[in-house]
């Protein structure tokens, strides 16, 4: 018995559940942004709007003729995304901000990982933790970053940790659209 799970087009009665479950973590992740000025959460919104629109193209174009049509797309996305979010982070490294409203932030940063989290882990969602799949509702991994880079900032009084959690955000988003460039380049 495989222990893989079958992708989410052959499993249609999963997609709203996928879609809800991102954008919770996107409305969360929004809170935390808004309530905080952090851009580890600005970042990890666009991460998860990346796996969005990743999931977008995954319905339209797989319904469409069998197969994603957007992949190189979204990576040339993650690497403008991670390119600009690299600077800004670099940014609030050198000129730090203070974090306001840190415990709010953080623990609506905490709940969009546990959510994601949950996702990967519920059995018909199931996928390997830290892939890049488009179908994902959002990597756990860069949500946790962000919370912890947040979390340090606000609690530690290092805002200088907000920035390092960005920029390490931005790295992820840049390898993930290297790797999907890759990918996707014939052979």
């Amino acid at each position: 018995m495989s222990s893989e799970v079958a992708p989410l087009e052959s499993r249609p009665r999963l997609r709203p559940v996928v879609a809800l479950l991102s954008i919770l973590i996107a409305a969360l992740q929004a809170f935390a942004l808004a309530a905080t000025g952090s851009i580890a959460a600005g970042a990890a919104l666009v991460a998860t709007a990346l796996h969005l629109a990743g999931f977008v193209d995954l319905l339209i174009a797989r319904d469409r003729d069998g197969r994603g049509g957007g992949r190189s797309f979204l990576a040339g996305m993650a690497l403008a995304a991670s390119g600009l979010l690299a600077a800004a982070a670099v940014a609030r490294i050198l000129w730090p901000q203070a974090i306001t409203a840190g415990t709010a932030g953080a623990l609506a940063l905490v709940a969009a990982s546990a959510l994601a989290l949950a996702g990967t882990s519920a059995p018909g969602l199931r996928r390997r933790v830290g892939s890049d799949d488009p179908e994902a509702a959002a990597d756990p991994s860069v949500l946790l970053v962000a919370a912890v880079g947040l979390s340090g900032a606000a609690f530690l009084g290092s805002p200088a940790l907000d920035g390092a959690a960005a920029l390490i955000v931005a790295l992820w988003l840049a390898w993930g659209g290297i790797d999907d460039l890759r990918a996707d380049s014939p052979r």
